[in-house]
């Protein structure tokens, strides 16, 4: 699935890669989803 959201602090990604398995958290700002944290699956 692909989704398009807004990244708070393009930082949050780190050493992430494409295929990594994530949770994260989005709120909606101003009409946008908005990335807030990124981390990880197994790191929470």
């Amino acid at each position: 699935m692909t989704m398009v959201f807004t990244v708070k602090t393009p930082a949050l990604f780190g050493d992430l890669k494409k295929g990594d398995k994530v949770r994260f958290v989005v709120v909606r700002e101003d009409g946008k989803f908005v990335l807030m944290e990124i981390v990880p699956a197994a790191a929470r």
